[in-house]
């Protein structure tokens, strides 16, 4: 898959289901995608966020007021990140930089734990599952 001439990377194509009504995870399809501002690729993280169940976000460039946009993507998706620019000087100085973001799919919710990682470059998810993942 290629997008804008950045490419998103993903397991493979085999068919996946999550069971709405239980959680039950067959497979889980996820990409990783540095977007270069994600004010610039909200129609890109759409797309993927449709296509996949876990997409995971580098370079977003959002300050740490702005984290809340991640949640406005896709109402399909629960959102969090984590940002890399340091406000505390009140002064910005150049543009934002830094930032990973981790999307998933609201049936997801009940399998996934936000990991807190005490890193401003960092962040993770711990998925639990009934089924072992080979």
């Amino acid at each position: 898959m290629e997008i804008h001439g950045q490419k998103a990377y993903w397991y493979d194509d085999t068919v996946r289901n999550v069971n709405k009504m239980d959680n039950a995870i067959d497979r889980l399809w996820f990409c990783t995608f540095n977007c270069r501002s994600v004010k610039n690729s909200l129609l890109d993280i759409r797309k993927l966020c449709e296509s996949f169940d876990i997409v995971l976000l580098q370079e977003h460039w959002l300050l740490p007021y702005e984290l809340g946009i991640l949640n406005d993507i896709s109402c399909d998706c629960l959102a969090f990140g984590v940002s890399a620019v340091n406000i505390s000087d009140d002064i910005l100085k150049g543009r934002p930089y830094g930032g990973t973001a981790i999307l998933y799919r609201k049936a997801l919710a009940g399998s996934i734990t936000v990991v807190d990682c005490h890193e401003p470059r960092m962040c993770a998810i711990k998925v639990t599952t009934d089924k072992p993942f080979c």
